[in-house]
């Protein structure tokens, strides 16, 4: 199953991206999902508290966590 995992900005209520040339299809199934990019969400602030409650992870832990958390946003899964 080959799938591209993509973040782009919407101008006009439209999206364009450029599939690679290794899609050779005819049609394509499109799932879209509004991107949330605020990491200090109180989902997120509620994650963290919990974490720090309950562990010894320090401020160097949470940056590199957050840093993490950035990667695999950019992550493109191509086949699985």
């Amino acid at each position: 199953m080959l799938a591209i995992r993509q973040v782009i900005d919407i101008k006009n209520r439209n999206i364009a991206f450029t599939l690679p040339k290794s899609f050779n299809f005819k049609k394509a199934e499109v799932i879209v999902f509004p991107f949330d990019n605020t990491t200090d969400s109180p989902h997120v602030k509620r994650n963290i508290k919990s974490l720090l409650s309950v562990s010894v992870w320090g401020k160097n832990d949470i940056s590199n966590l957050r840093l993490a958390q950035k990667r695999f946003k950019r992550w493109k899964l191509k086949e699985f």
